[in-house]
């Protein structure tokens, strides 16, 4: 018989860990069953049904780290959990769908928060989004102890309540995440060449290339319980079909004034704030993507270990000593392991000056650089 794992949730850093979780144990991973729970009740339905092991990815919540439960979980297939503690407070972390997991919570007395933090695992709170949900927050200290918390971590909070967060999560889930899913179907389809394509390609096109690039480079398990448990998938999705008809109909007519029409009222829904604020934001996106896509750029790759305060002062100082004008700096952190500065130059990436300053920072023995190109 197989091992079973539980999987608390998939939306994170679940895959990874379990498979992390297995090699600790000395296990095969073919001698192992993983079933991505999604919730906590879901974890003890499973409990239920039988011995397992249970891994819960929380490296993305205000927790910490990943953290295994094993011994501790397995307890409540003969104690039940306990939900009669008054003082407690329960975070329902990361999923997608809050209002369902919330509600099967509520039956405690324990204060109860729902957490959804919207961005990567690896990636700091620092300006990220933090959705709030407080289906009970009205012991005065668990208030101001959740309050001051989220504070602390400098992410951009926004209270919720589980409905509305799940109502918003459709459109900032999943109408991207199938959008983005079709469009590289339809590549694939088409058979045409991702590599070759990006030899035409436009800034719209490079940033549409990034985002179905990262989607479908990912395990499948990250999307399919956001598309599947969302109970307003099937609507949106019948909704964008009919969309979707009414353009076929109107290119085939060739109907340009309903056509542009589209476009009027879709401006008009958006309002003049928020179109301008995309514009100026596709413009800053347009800089980067000139400074790490420009002929007269370089990028520079260092040790994670190695980066201290300065460095980029270090850098442009060589070449402010040799009279070059840098007109753009792009810094990412990549695998947790290694930092990257692209920069792009005023003057020729081939010029005397810029290559004797690449020659000079190559020969640093602290921190040790790597010119990339």
């Amino acid at each position: 018989m197989k091992k079973r794992i539980l999987v608390l949730d998939a939306f994170t850093n679940g895959h990874e860990a379990v498979l992390a979780f297995i090699q600790r144990q000395g296990w095969a991973e073919t001698d192992c069953e993983i079933v991505f729970c999604g919730t906590h009740p879901n974890v003890f339905k499973h409990l239920t049904e039988g011995p397992a092991y249970a891994v819960v990815p929380i490296r993305n919540s205000i927790a910490g780290e990943v953290t295994e439960v094993t011994k501790h979980l397995a307890l409540f297939r003969e104690t039940g959990y306990d939900l009669r503690e008054r003082d407690r407070l329960d975070l329902q972390i990361n999923t997608s769908v809050k209002q369902p997991a919330v509600e099967v919570m509520l039956e405690s007395k324990a204060q109860i928060v729902g957490l959804h933090p919207m961005f990567r695992p690896e990636m700091p709170f620092d300006g990220q989004t933090v959705v709030a949900c407080p289906a009970r927050l009205t012991a005065p200290d668990w208030k101001t102890w959740v309050v001051n918390m989220l504070t602390a971590t400098r992410a951009q909070i926004k209270w919720s309540t589980p409905a509305e967060h799940d109502g918003y999560m459709t459109t900032v889930q999943v109408i991207p995440h199938l959008g983005n899913l079709t469009s590289a179907l339809l590549i694939t389809e088409a058979g045409v060449s991702v590599s070759e394509s990006l030899a035409f390609t436009s800034p719209f096109y490079r940033v549409m290339f990034s985002l179905m690039g990262r989607l479908v480079s990912q395990s499948p398990d990250l999307y399919t319980s956001i598309v599947m448990e969302n109970p307003e998938t099937l609507t949106m999705l019948e909704r964008r079909i009919a969309i979707e008809q009414r353009l076929v109909q109107m290119i085939r007519d060739k109907d340009q004034a309903a056509f542009e029409e589209l476009f009027a009222q879709a401006n008009v829904h958006f309002g003049p704030d928020v179109t301008k604020e995309a514009n100026e934001l596709f413009m800053r996106i347009l800089g980067v993507l000139s400074t790490l896509y420009g002929k007269n750029s370089v990028t520079l790759e260092f040790s994670k270990a190695q980066s201290r305060p300065g460095l980029l002062e270090r850098i442009s100082r060589v070449f402010s000593e040799r009279q070059i004008n840098l007109t753009g700096i792009n810094s990412v952190a990549l695998d947790g392991q290694r930092l990257q500065f692209t920069i792009s130059f005023e003057q020729s990436r081939t010029s005397d000056g810029v290559h004797r300053a690449l020659e000079e920072i190559e020969e640093w023995s602290d921190p040790r650089v790597k010119v990339l190109n």
